[in-house]
């Protein structure tokens, strides 16, 4: 299934209206549980989760680094990993943007920042939020590296390789769902890209928010 922008809601039920500062996450847990009290109880308790700062772009725009920090915000870091991942894991993808002169970063903000919603369908975004919080915070990383090859795939078998971005462009207009996805396809890529990478995965995302990053590393190690 798959749900537009315009008919998300918020928490008080009402029609969603397009802003900066709409909640994506909030509402893909209010789609999941269907009642404004449980996803509020839910919200406030994994808001002192590390992980939250990973997958929930409003709790991650709370934080706060000194001048002197060499630390990053959680967004950046997951597209640093997501780059160099689909670089040795989807070699022609990788090329594709970097032909197209396109860092995966916007698009990986675009994911977080609406959890996915209109970009996969709702059965995968839901499925998404349960991977990442029972399997590991890392697995975002490799949603996002799947997600980009699939996209890169699309453009480079519907259009030449060597041509502008108005196709990426007008999908990302068109707020239109990945053609052809699907999550449960990805599952045993992402497996092997776990067993591969999540040690550098979580010693990355360690690094930033201190002790709470930390925690986060610790806690999916076990």
């Amino acid at each position: 299934m798959y749900i537009s922008v315009h008919e998300c809601m918020d928490l008080s039920g009402k029609p969603f209206r397009k802003s900066s500062n709409y909640d994506w996450f909030a509402s893909v847990c209010l789609i999941i549980f269907q009642n404004s009290d449980m996803t509020f109880m839910f919200l406030s308790k994994f808001a002192k989760r590390p992980e939250a700062f990973y997958l929930w772009y409003e709790k991650s725009r709370t934080l706060a680094y000194p001048e002197s920090s060499q630390l990053y915000h959680p967004v950046l870091v997951i597209s640093e990993l997501v780059e160099y991942i689909l670089r040795f894991e989807y070699e022609e993808s990788f090329q594709f943007f970097q032909m197209q002169g396109l860092s995966p970063l916007p698009l990986v903000i675009g994911m977080i920042s609406q959890f996915f919603l209109n970009w996969l369908n709702l059965d995968d975004v839901c499925n998404v939020l349960m991977l990442t919080i029972f399997k590991g915070v890392d697995w975002i990383v490799y949603v996002c590296v799947c997600c980009l090859h699939h996209l890169a795939h699309l453009a480079i078998k519907e259009t030449d390789p060597c041509c502008d971005l108005r196709q990426l462009s007008q999908w990302k207009r068109n707020f239109q769902a990945l053609k052809g996805f699907n999550l449960n396809a990805c599952i045993g890529k992402m497996q092997e890209m776990e067993n591969m990478y999540r040690p550098m995965c979580l010693q990355r995302m360690a690094l930033v928010h201190g002790s709470h990053s930390s925690s986060t590393g610790s806690k999916n190690r076990r």
